[in-house]
């Protein structure tokens, strides 16, 4: 590991390393080193590794991490006139109780949107059945108007007021029954009057 905070390479127990290559002293962190068994044979594993891995460990005080780890690159080393090949990785550590507060959070989220979504489609579905219902029902209130209409001069003619006509409102086959209704009484309501006036 090439840097790591003092927080986290006491968590991993490593110690700081340094080498002089080429004039340059470079510092880092040995993962193998560690005193956490567990996390030096996975760092030992990572020589074998090719893509990235996601893997747990605990360390000596029992509290868990996650590691997560992917190869970077391949490179060579020139080290006392021969060349060493290695490998570069990137690491990274994360407490598993971090990890799970974050998913908490995440899962909360997910289900208040959840939440916020079936309230609005069940909005949306009780506006929609209350505007077909509206609509249901002006619909049948217009095409029985002219029944209606047709009824009540239908009980005035019951009532022998043959002088009563009735409001065409539908254009339609009801509309042309009005019609001939109006044009029945108008005939009865004749043939009536001439009937008194004879008798």
């Amino acid at each position: 590991i090439l840097d790591a905070t003092e927080d986290i390479t006491r968590k991993l127990e490593i110690s700081q390393n340094k080498n002089i290559e080429s004039g340059v002293e470079v510092s880092y962190f040995n993962l193998k080193e560690s005193k956490i068994k567990e996390l030096s044979a996975i760092a030992e594993s990572f020589k074998n590794v090719d893509k990235s891995q996601i893997t747990e460990f605990t360390d000596n005080k029992g509290e868990k991490f996650i590691l997560g780890f992917e190869k970077l690159m391949d490179y060579n080393l020139w080290d006392n006139n021969k060349i060493n090949s290695d490998k570069l990785y990137i690491v990274s550590i994360i407490p598993e109780e971090e990890v799970l507060t974050v998913q908490n959070k995440i899962n909360d989220e997910i289900t208040k949107s959840s939440n916020q979504t079936l309230l609005f489609l069940i909005i949306v579905s009780l506006l929609f059945a209350f505007i077909s219902i509206l609509c249901a029902v002006w619909y049948a209130l217009q095409n029985t108007k002219q029944i209606r209409v047709i009824s009540q001069g239908l009980n005035q003619v019951g009532k022998k007021n043959f002088n009563s006509s009735i409001d065409i409102i539908s254009k339609d086959e009801l509309g042309n029954l009005a019609k001939t209704f109006n044009y029945m009484t108008g005939e009865i309501s004749e043939a009536y009057n001439k009937l008194e006036n004879y008798a």
